[in-house]
């Protein structure tokens, strides 16, 4: 756990390991579900503000929606540019059986 001084009192945060070795330790917002509706309600209202800004200028906007890539220009036309797979090929390594090994069925 790694500490901060907020006037004075020490606070205890969760921190997580980066996976790239070197690059030190993370503050980790899911530790605080107040924390994280905040950002949340900070985020999509950024987002907002955003996409109606774009819209005034003149420009057009790209978003994904139920897995389907759209470009929407300023006059409410919308183009599909991509559309994601929904199935994901999983390979499965083959098992290498020995003698003398355990199975258990699910």
């Amino acid at each position: 756990m790694a500490q901060t001084i907020v006037s004075g009192k020490a606070k205890k945060r969760a921190t997580i390991s980066s996976a790239v070795p070197g690059k030190g330790r993370k503050t980790a917002f899911k530790s605080d579900p107040k924390q994280t509706a905040a950002l949340t309600k900070v985020a999509r209202k950024s987002a907002a503000n955003a996409i109606r800004a774009s819209k005034a200028l003149g420009l057009s906007i790209t978003y994904m929606e139920k897995g389907i890539l759209y470009k929407e220009k300023p006059n409410g036309v919308r183009k599909i540019i991509a559309v994601a797979s929904t199935k994901i090929p999983v390979k499965k390594a083959p098992v290498k059986y020995k003698k003398g090994m355990i199975l258990h069925a699910k």
